[in-house]
């Protein structure tokens, strides 16, 4: 008999770190970026900003990362 506790456990053992998603997904190289990136609120997963490198997310996710505020160059 599976309790309800199970089926949290699944749910929780099919989310990757959002960190090495990045890495995974092409989205970057390193870990070290991938943080960084993290951390200044540049990465959106669903569009919400995600700023803990550490954050579980469902590998189907839309994970991408924020376009940078470019200067118009003439």
């Amino acid at each position: 008999m599976t309790g309800h506790g199970d089926i949290f456990k699944d749910k929780a053992a099919k989310r990757e770190r959002l960190d090495r998603l990045l890495i995974e997904k092409g989205l970057v190289k390193s870990r070290e970026k991938a943080r960084a990136l993290i951390m200044e609120g540049k990465v959106l997963v669903d569009e919400a900003i995600i700023n803990k490198p550490g954050t579980k997310v469902d590998p189907k996710a839309i994970i991408r990362l924020q376009e940078e505020d470019s200067p118009f160059v003439g």
